[in-house]
């Protein structure tokens, strides 16, 4: 009996975590169709999960000029072009040398003048470095980029104040991506020194419909689980019993 109500109780326990797992919003596209100067983006896939985890895999084709990325920048938004959006979004500056991410408040500023931005420069912005988070592999053909399910609790919705969003998004996702030949690139004890991207690829985009690829269960259905099996275990002790 009572390895019975510990393995009642155990379920119960997991379906409650699984009423409590984040939902996951995915943007993918097969053709960028954009700027290519370091090779055509091929594929972009990029997910949000509710619980602050992201990932994100890009490939790009072949560099026209012979001249491989090394570097690049993202920012993402739920919806807007993040392009003009100062103090809500966190800007990712990627090495792709070192597999490190350089996390810092987007200033909301774009153009060859500011870089990607000068995000870095301004005094308080910065906000967090992942290490060895970056995974870049290349071959002929190009080269892939991939963060694999990131946690980003340090950037969540209204750490930064009421209007912060971070890296989130649901239903409606916006984008500013480039990737980059850099022409320096320097740090200092985790921060960016220098930052100077020589020929760029890019894709920018607003209001795209993302795909809700995992729907958790709700609390109320998971206690009516869960109370079904007790009661299904209890009448069957009763019969067990009467026999």
């Amino acid at each position: 009996m009572k390895r019975v109500l510990s393995i009642l109780i155990a379920a119960g326990m997991a379906l409650f975590a699984t009423a409590q797992a984040g939902t996951v919003y995915n943007y993918t596209i097969t053709d960028s169709n954009q700027k290519a100067d370091v090779g055509q983006l091929e594929y972009l896939s990029v997910s949000y999960d509710t619980d602050e985890k992201i990932s994100f895999k890009a490939k790009l084709g072949k560099s026209p000029a012979g001249v491989a990325a090394n570097g690049g920048w993202f920012v993402l938004s739920p919806g807007a072009n993040p392009k003009g959006i100062g103090n809500e979004l966190a800007i990712f500056y990627m090495d792709f040398e070192g597999g490190d991410l350089y996390v810092y408040k987007y200033d909301g500023r774009s153009g060859s003048s500011s870089f990607g931005p000068n995000s870095f420069k301004r005094y308080g912005s910065y906000i967090t470095t992942y290490y060895d988070v970056l995974n870049v592999t290349g071959d002929a053909d190009g080269l892939t980029i991939e963060i694999n399910n990131l946690s980003i609790t340090e950037l969540a919705p209204g750490t930064f104040g009421p209007n912060w969003t971070g890296a989130s998004f649901g239903e409606k996702f916006g984008a500013w991506i480039h990737f980059t030949a850099l022409d320096e690139f320097r740090t200092r004890r985790g921060k960016i020194k220098a930052y100077d991207p020589g020929l760029q690829s890019w894709y920018d985009i607003a209001n795209r419909n993302t795909t809700e690829v995992s729907e958790p269960i709700g609390f109320a259905a998971a206690g009516l689980l869960l109370a079904g099996g007790l009661v299904g275990w209890r009448r069957r002790q009763q019969r067990v019993a009467a026999a």
